[in-house]
């Protein structure tokens, strides 16, 4: 089995196990467009995986649409979130339109970093594929600094579950800007397959890390806070 396979199946088993793990802890409730999602992961993975097998001549054509449309829900995720942190601190969603602001903004600033063109040798598909990744990656570094920033300038206090969320989000971005930087330099024959790999790798991680969260941490907290309250009611 090929490592892309093997990512693929492993994104398709993280993503399923966490949407179930929000559908039993009822975060879904609060995290619908998170949920939703994770829910797409795991019928892009099933999608990549069964084109890899079965119709591996389509299998890059799909990688482009499904890096398109991670990409839109990564935005719409962050958009929910940022409206998520602003009702914990008790502040208006209206709010949010400072955020996109600041992503727009340093989307211009951030646009120079990463840019490179694969070798006419690879064909049309690969050229278009560069420049999708550049914009993707840009846009969503962009976005996931500028919440940051914003919520840094507004004095917002992030809940757990919204601080566990975001800081997963903000991992294959970035790890994807640093590859993108290096094959900028004209890295990117065959023997460094392996730096395009630490992109999917990364997001892997971000699923075991919110799987941990809500499977392990949300349940001894809750206890814990059971506990608490048990403790000062026989009192």
């Amino acid at each position: 089995m090929t490592v892309d396979a093997l990512m693929l199946l492993a994104t398709l088993l993280l993503a399923v196990l966490l949407a179930g793990l929000l559908i039993l802890r009822r975060a879904f409730e609060a995290l619908p467009l998170f949920f939703t999602y994770q829910v797409y992961s795991a019928i892009s993975a099933g999608v990549g995986y069964a084109a890899l097998r079965y119709f591996a001549t389509a299998y890059f054509r799909y990688v482009i649409v499904a890096t398109a449309l991670d990409a839109v829900l990564y935005l719409v995720v962050l958009f929910e979130l940022a409206g998520n942190v602003l009702e914990f601190n008790r502040q208006g969603r209206s709010r949010r339109g400072g955020w996109l602001f600041m992503s727009v903004a340093f989307s211009a600033l951030l646009w120079p970093l990463a840019l490179w063109t694969a070798p006419a040798s690879f064909g049309p598909l690969w050229n278009l594929f560069s420049i999708e990744m550049h914009a993707t990656t840009i846009v969503e570094v962009a976005a996931i600094v500028s919440l940051l920033t914003w919520g840094r300038l507004l004095k917002l206090r992030w809940s757990e579950t919204g601080l566990r969320i975001v800081t997963g989000m903000g991992v294959w971005p970035l790890v994807g800007l640093g590859v993108l930087i290096v094959h900028g330099w004209g890295v990117f024959s065959g023997e460094y397959r392996w730096l395009d790999d630490l992109v999917p790798a990364s997001a892997i991680l971000a699923l075991l890390y919110w799987v941990h969260y809500f499977w392990v941490v949300v349940p001894s907290t809750a206890r814990a806070v059971t506990a608490s309250t048990v403790l000062q009611e026989g009192r």
